[in-house]
């Protein structure tokens, strides 16, 4: 007799079916690339802010009421339960007929599953490694490199602060995924909270004929991660203490934002106060702070109301989501928003410096 299925065992079955299993769920979304995004919600769907990795059986409603994210069992509860894993689970059983097969076929189902999530964590860990590999054999100094200049550009000097971040590094030439084209580029550690780096952030650059350097043009994202960084972020600044992520000093401050170029800008204006980048607004949510840091400063985008099919804004939400998990872990929360005429922080830096 096979022996009883775990709600494990039964997540990995599912897993290892989501390109047949997210088209059931999310009929009137697309495929692109390795995601099955869910269509607007203006051609009836839940709005593509819902994206489901088929490589992985993976997915997250970035813009969803409540940033839900996990397994495909974990999807079902959340499509057609309203949350309710154990009646998830109860239709699960039946969408993959287990009790159906006989013992040999169950356990052939099993062993494919589990095979699959090797491979998926073995991916994951080839990825971290091209990550870290990425990060080490770039120049540790970014004092005269397009890295610096790209900085500079955009108001951001850290040899006037006396030293540059240790998570910010400059790559003489890194070939951009789209085109190919091998560039200079800023790259910057994403860290877990322990410290250890789980991925890479990559903002491909060049430069201009008048001299000045930008971000590359002519692809559809210049800054692009490597790696899984759901929770990490980059540590940017030390602040007044100088002193590691994990050994922060009762009370201190923390100024969190969405990129690399908002943050430096708060750094500027403030390099006392500790400060690091969370990549997305998506996932600042999952971040875990030290229990010393007792104040969070979020920098704020000011965003529209609503996005271009009248819906509200998923910024808002995001927004919610990280001022409600950092208050939930009893941090004081502040959210700081540059002059209503400028985007973010550092449009309101780069215009006050020109």
């Amino acid at each position: 007799m096979s022996r009883p299925i775990d709600i494990g065992e039964l997540a990995r079955m599912l897993d290892a079916k989501a390109q047949i299993l997210a088209p059931e769920l999310l009929p009137r979304g697309t495929r692109h690339g390795n995601e099955w995004v869910e269509a607007s919600t203006s051609q009836g769907g839940l709005g593509d802010s819902l994206k489901v990795n088929l490589r992985r059986g993976v997915w997250c409603h970035w813009g969803g009421g409540s940033g839900a994210r996990g397994d495909m069992l974990d999807l079902i509860a959340y499509l057609n339960f309203a949350g309710n894993k154990a009646h998830a689970v109860e239709w699960a059983k039946r969408w993959l007929r287990l009790d159906e097969r006989d013992p040999a076929a169950l356990q052939q189902q099993r062993r494919q599953a589990e095979k699959r999530a090797r491979h998926a964590r073995d991916d994951d860990d080839s990825r971290r490694r091209a990550a870290m590999k990425i990060f080490l054999d770039a120049q540790v100094s970014i004092a005269g490199t397009e890295t610096e200049h790209y900085l500079l550009g955009r108001g951001i000097d850290f040899r006037a602060l006396g030293r540059q971040p240790r998570a910010l590094r400059h790559h003489r030439g890194l070939a951009h995924p789209e085109t190919g084209e091998i560039v200079p580029a800023m790259v910057a550690a994403i860290v877990a909270g322990d410290g250890t780096m789980v991925a890479v952030h990559r903002t491909f650059l060049e430069r201009q004929k008048s001299g000045r350097v930008t971000k590359l043009k002519g692809v559809k994202d210049a800054k692009l991660s490597l790696g899984r960084y759901a929770g990490g972020a980059i540590h940017l600044w030390r602040g007044s203490t100088g002193k590691a992520w994990k050994d922060a000093e009762p009370g201190e401050w923390l100024t969190l934002g969405e990129g690399i170029e908002d943050v430096g800008s708060a750094v500027m204006l403030n390099p006392d106060r500790r400060a690091a980048v969370a990549i997305s607004l998506g996932n600042m949510h999952a971040i875990a702070l030290p229990q010393n840091i007792e104040r969070v400063i979020i920098l704020a985008q000011n965003d529209p109301e609503r996005d271009k099919l009248g819906r509200p804004h998923p910024a808002k939400r995001a927004l919610e989501l990280a001022t409600q998990h950092f208050r939930e872990a009893g941090k004081f929360v502040q959210l700081s928003r540059p002059p209503a005429r400028f985007k973010d922080l550092n449009d309101a830096l780069t215009a006050s410096a020109s």
